[in-house]
């Protein structure tokens, strides 16, 4: 009860500092016997020396009485701890500091983390592309080891599922020409002139079909490599053997493209293309333009086009627009499907679109090769 505690400025402290030093020179009790007085006064005495070392501020400073027992009052002055800012410049440097530190070492373990999951990614668009792409490699961490291994027996699976029903298509095709053959003998011995030449013309339309279903069925177990070449240059050659042939076809667009693929199966894919708009549309207008992304090759042509519901349905295997099933108007109508099947496994996509002045436009689109 006899302990006073106050705040005062430091304008008080020399008038409460003279009569503190007076009453402590007529002070007769022993320190060792104050206790923890001893303590106090000693706190009071060094205040100035303190308050200097510990770099305290004159402001805000506490005053503290004590009664003693013969009635004097013992004054003392202490400063107050300072109230220092959390945010204060030392302290965001060394958070802005510390989070950039985190930051960059979240991205590498981020991108370490995922980066099999971006060679999964591309192996899978590989082989969307190509059945004989290579396998995976199975070196690294347990986990992506046994993924690479499922995945590559699960690219086996495929193939061999591919090659088993190509050697089931070749097996039927081989099956079914004996029996066509049997039959053009004994067509032969036919007397009447017109049912001769009906049959014979059957079993044409019914070999052409065997033929074009083993092919289209080989395309995909197809052992043509992959190789650099000029694509500007393969469509130009399609568009002048049609021009020595008599048709009326124009190219335009870049002299050379650099594209990797199947050059035999790309030739086969604009050759069908170009004979269709001469066919149908007694004439071809070919167009190339290269973009950031892709090779865009456009077939136009003059003719009557097709019913915009069918514009997907002829890419159906042998669906035809016309209700006629003459080989020499339409074929076995698997030439659309076996283009759609080339551009797809070279990464590309082929559309069919009606022209507003009429005719029909068939738009090839490639990645270019660096993408």
């Amino acid at each position: 009860d006899k302990l006073r505690l106050a705040s005062t400025n430091s304008n008080e402290e020399l008038a409460i500092m003279r009569p503190f030093r007076d009453i402590l020179q007529r002070c007769t009790i022993p320190l060792e016997e104050m206790g923890g007085m001893g303590n106090m006064v000693g706190m009071a005495m060094n205040m100035d020396m303190v308050r200097l070392m510990q770099g305290w501020s004159n402001n805000g400073l506490l005053r503290v009485s004590l009664e003693l027992d013969d009635g004097e009052w013992l004054n003392f002055l202490t400063s107050t701890p300072e109230n220092r800012q959390i945010w204060n410049p030392r302290f965001v440097l060394a958070f802005v500091v510390m989070a950039i530190i985190v930051t960059l070492l979240s991205v590498w373990a981020v991108r370490r983390s995922i980066a099999p999951l971006d060679i999964f990614v591309r192996a899978s668009e590989q082989l969307g592309r190509d059945m004989a792409a290579p396998s995976l490699s199975v070196d690294g961490p347990p986990e992506v080891s046994r993924a690479a291994r499922a995945f590559n027996d699960m690219q086996k699976r495929l193939q061999k599922l591919i090659g088993d029903r190509t050697q089931m298509l070749a097996a039927i095709s081989h099956d079914l020409r004996t029996p066509v053959t049997r039959l053009y003998l004994r067509a032969e011995f036919v007397t009447d002139e017109d049912q001769r030449q009906k049959m014979l013309d059957d079993l044409a339309q019914m070999e052409g079909m065997i033929s074009a279903t083993l092919s289209f069925a080989r395309l995909d177990s197809s052992d043509e490599q992959r190789k650099s070449l000029d694509l500007a240059g393969l469509v130009q050659a399609v568009c002048d053997d049609g021009a020595e042939l008599g048709h009326q076809i124009t190219y335009k667009g870049p002299v050379r493209v650099s594209f990797l693929g199947r050059p035999l199966a790309l030739r086969r894919v604009f050759d069908n293309l170009v004979d269709n708009a001469v066919k149908y549309g007694k004439r071809a207008s070919v167009l190339l333009v290269e973009t950031e992304e892709n090779i865009v090759i456009t077939i136009m042509d003059e003719g009557p086009g097709i019913p915009e519901a069918e514009v997907e349905r002829v890419f159906d295997p042998f669906y035809r627009v016309e209700s006629s099933r003459n080989r020499e108007t339409g074929g076995v109508g698997l030439g659309l499907a076996v283009v759609r099947s080339i551009i797809r496994g070279h990464g590309g996509e082929v559309t069919l679109s009606n022209r507003k002045k009429g005719g029909l436009c068939a738009t090839v689109t490639l990645p270019r090769p660096d993408k």
